[in-house]
């Protein structure tokens, strides 16, 4: 598998690395502790990452509560994602940061198509 990382804007760097194919295949190789145990740091990443998202509210959405938070946990299915937003929300959500000249710059190029 080829793997590209880099440190700030720098160059960035290509190395390879051979994993096996399938989850057997990398608990023979890495042993079951190892896949569990980075599977679970993956997992608890991801938990901390959605409880963030929720703590923090959007355009649309306020913070939710503890219990709110510990709700959506509770039935996440890890390998998920939530509803996704259309594609009117995401336009909505871009426009709102506009200005009203921005905006109406905008509506009058729609306007011309």
């Amino acid at each position: 598998m080829k793997i590209t990382a880099r440190v700030d804007k720098g160059t960035p760097v290509e190395v390879y690395y051979d994993f096996p194919e399938n989850l057997s295949g990398l608990a023979d190789a890495l042993g079951d502790d190892v896949v569990y145990g980075k599977a679970l740091d993956s997992l608890v990443i991801d938990i901390q990452a959605l409880v963030r998202r929720h703590l923090k509210g959007g355009k649309e959405t306020p913070p939710k509560s503890a219990e709110e938070i510990q709700a959506i946990v509770s039935a996440w299915t890890p390998g998920t994602r939530g509803p996704r937003k259309t594609a009117g929300e995401k336009v909505r959500g871009l426009v709102s940061n506009m200005s009203k000249e921005e905006k109406a710059a905008l509506l009058a190029s729609l306007q011309e198509d």
